[in-house]
């Protein structure tokens, strides 16, 4: 599905968009338009759809049979650490040898 404001999707009046409010989003075409019941759909959130997912698991976890989040994070400001702790971040994984980051 698109995000609101993206593709055919309406765009409410809101200038600013919650990820509870996509996550409102994604659990009313389930059920509303869908007429899908608990536990049969399994969520699939790339990046920004991964905040949705998270979101919609912990706002609807009846509806959901699993869930795979992809290059994704918790979100916000405050899920990163400070710029100084990135340079402690890169100190360690220099010790560490090869990272393989998954998704990149």
């Amino acid at each position: 599905m698109d995000n609101r404001g993206i593709g055919l999707s309406d765009a409410p009046d809101h200038s600013r968009w919650r990820t509870a409010d996509m996550a409102h989003d994604v659990a009313s075409l389930v059920t509303d338009e869908l007429g899908w019941t608990e536990g049969q759909v399994h969520l699939v959130g790339y990046s920004l759809g991964g905040m949705i997912v998270a979101e919609a698991c912990l706002l609807y976890p009846h509806l959901w049979r699993s869930a795979t989040l992809m290059s994704t994070a918790a979100g916000g400001l405050a899920a990163f650490p400070p710029l100084s702790g990135f340079a402690k971040l890169k100190c360690a994984m220099d010790h560490v040898g090869k990272v393989i980051a998954v998704g990149a």
